[in-house]
């Protein structure tokens, strides 16, 4: 056991391949890189390296997209839906009883009572409108219904935003034909809609203060995420954007 921990805490030289996943760490805040078949190596300074045992009927590469923090636990959820997985320690345990279902690929994902929500995405050809939870209990996902649902477009890679109970949705691909006008026809450039997550209920043209969310166009990115108060858009011009809707402010950062 001492020469093992040597061999693997002391490691520095490692090849990553292209099947990686790359998280962090919700007790301590470190990154976790899992590489190669099952090594896996936690910290900034990259020289932590521990064995670890992914589950051999999955792939890392389809767990990049929905990463959950719960209760200081990481809860890693398949990029189309369906299997959930939670990473404790230096180890991988699958939860579900799920499938891959392929079927909500770049959907909005939140956590809402410390629960696993879906709505949107693309799969199957088509655009989704849709909300899917994933039951603890029953360790399925499953279809919630939604009052007012129709005044959305079936879409992906839509920007989303939580404020406590309110769940808000703006712009988003709602047809996958690069052929189709930019104008409205491929991308949504409608207006906000909001979901109240108390009744399930959906209204339009919910707002958040910001130039009328004119300087969200423009920005689409199939990287958006939330820190505490502000949306932020990883653009494709090297630009990350950050939106403060409760001051009103939007700032522009450049990186290299």
């Amino acid at each position: 056991l001492f020469f093992f921990n040597l061999n693997t805490n002391g490691q520095e030289a490692y090849k990553i391949e292209a099947d990686f996943l790359l998280f962090e760490e919700a007790k301590t805040g470190l990154p976790i890189l899992v590489y190669n078949d099952s090594m896996l190596v936690k910290g900034f300074d990259f020289k932590r390296h521990y064995k670890t045992q992914f589950p051999e009927d999955l792939q890392k590469k389809h767990f990049k997209s929905y990463q959950f923090q719960i209760d200081q636990k990481n809860y890693l959820v398949d990029a189309g839906c369906g299997p959930v997985l939670q990473f404790e320690g230096t180890s991988f345990k699958r939860l579900d009883n799920s499938f891959r279902h392929q079927n909500q690929y770049y959907a909005v994902p939140f956590v809402y009572e410390k629960e696993m929500y879906l709505w949107g995405g693309y799969g199957l050809f088509t655009q989704k409108n849709i909300l899917t939870h994933f039951s603890e209990k029953d360790k399925e996902w499953n279809l919630i219904y939604t009052e007012n649902s129709s005044i959305n477009k079936p879409k992906s890679e839509a920007y989303f935003y939580r404020e406590k109970d309110k769940l808000y949705i703006y712009g988003g691909i709602i047809t996958n034909n690069p052929k189709l006008s930019i104008k409205g026809e491929r991308y949504d450039d409608g207006s906000m809609s909001c979901l109240d997550l108390k009744t399930m209920k959906w209204t339009k043209g919910a707002t958040i203060a910001l130039d009328n969310h004119s300087s969200l166009k423009g920005h689409l990115s199939k990287i958006n995420f939330q820190i505490a108060d502000k949306l932020y858009v990883l653009s494709s011009h090297n630009e990350l954007v950050e939106f403060d809707f409760g001051n009103k402010v939007k700032n522009s950062y450049q990186y290299s």
